[in-house]
């Protein structure tokens, strides 16, 4: 695991003393749930440090099916998932409960208003050199849908709008949707 961009002071403000702990120092009241985390602003591959499933990576080795996702829904997705915050539907889509934001470096995830850089989210406590937030729209892993759009739908919506339809609605081929209309 690498933690790619970082800065030259990094090594002993943030690297040592918070990235490589294993996240000794991060209490969550939820640990027999599965979610994924996400690190606002902060270095590639920081949670696998912490043994968290992340939605931000880089690596090298990606499913076509992830390379195929990103792009219908206007997020660009290489080596590297770093989702901008206007797709904040895309943490509920993929189960990221927790945002860990280090306090030292970076951006802010709450501006000099009081708002998080995402609506939803609620500030949780200062762990392990971070501030950290609950999505308050945190979908558990293993959720069904009731409704569903055809493919032809979901290519007519805007790009930017897709992630948060895909929290109403499952995407299907026009001939899967005729199958199943009447179960969704």
């Amino acid at each position: 695991i690498a933690l790619g961009k970082t800065q030259g002071d990094d090594t002993h403000n943030w690297v040592i003393p918070y990235a490589l702990n294993k996240g000794s120092d991060i209490k969550l009241n939820d640990s027999n749930e599965t979610y994924r985390v996400d690190v606002y602003d902060g270095m590639d591959n920081q949670a696998m440090f912490w043994q968290m499933p992340t939605i931000q990576a880089f690596h090298s080795i990606v499913p076509g099916s992830v390379m195929e996702f990103y792009p219908t829904i206007g997020v660009q997705r290489d080596v590297a998932s770093r989702p901008d915050t206007k797709y904040y539907g895309l943490r509920a889509l993929t189960s990221c409960k927790w945002l860990f934001d280090p306090v030292n470096e970076g951006k802010d995830f709450t501006g000099s208003d009081g708002k998080t850089e995402m609506p939803g989210w609620s500030f949780y406590a200062v762990q392990n050199g971070c501030n950290v937030y609950r999505n308050n729209y945190y979908i558990p892993m293993g959720f069904s849908y009731d409704y569903y759009i055809t493919r032809s739908e979901y290519e007519s919506a805007a790009e930017d709008d897709r992630n948060l339809l895909l929290l109403k609605a499952i995407v299907l081929d026009d001939s899967s949707a005729a199958k199943y209309k009447g179960i969704l």
